[in-house]
């Protein structure tokens, strides 16, 4: 129901969010993160309601990530170079 393999484990923020890896602009980041919490809304209290309630979750902490740009660095680091360097 997100496009998310089984066992493919937690997407990184971008793939979540649906933006470009190390995408930095802030309007960009908080267009995303609004469209991915209407996106899961109606699976809140479906057969994903579990689910859902991590992926918010998750959501909260990339919010919190991508705005802090120490945070923002340090992870897209993590992530490798594709995410480096990007707008």
């Amino acid at each position: 129901w997100l496009g998310i393999e089984p066992g493919e484990g937690p997407p990184d923020a971008y793939r979540l969010l649906g933006l470009e890896p190390g995408e930095s602009r802030p309007g960009r980041i908080r267009r995303a993160l609004a469209r991915a919490r209407r996106r899961l809304e109606p699976h809140r209290a479906g057969p994903h309601a579990a689910e859902c309630r991590l992926i918010l979750r998750l959501i909260d902490e990339y919010e919190r990530t991508l705005a802090d740009p120490d945070r923002k660095r340090a992870y897209d680091r993590s992530l490798g170079p594709a995410a480096r360097g990007r707008h």
